[in-house]
């Protein structure tokens, strides 16, 4: 999961012109792979995630929690990508 959302994040920067740690730091990542959130509140209690995070980042960051290996997503993709990019 972490690594997950360590490509995500970089996509992000990437997209941004940022630095990675401008979207989210390791150790929010961190946390985020391990709280899994699916909710606003569920988010916002992880450490680093404030308003502005969720509004930008928060749809994207919970699809890729919600899809843990070896699940399917919403789609029933099984490949595990939450955007559908298989």
């Amino acid at each position: 999961m972490f690594e997950r959302l360590r490509e995500w994040r970089a996509e992000q920067a990437k997209q941004a012109s940022v630095p990675a740690y401008v979207v989210f730091t390791d150790l929010t990542l961190i946390a985020l792979a391990e709280a899994l959130p699916s909710t606003d509140s569920e988010l916002l209690a992880v450490s680093g995630v404030g308003l502005t995070k969720l509004e930008r980042y928060g749809a994207d960051v919970m699809a890729i929690c919600a899809v843990a290996p070896g699940t399917h997503d919403a789609a029933g993709d099984p490949s595990g990508d939450p955007v559908g990019n298989g």
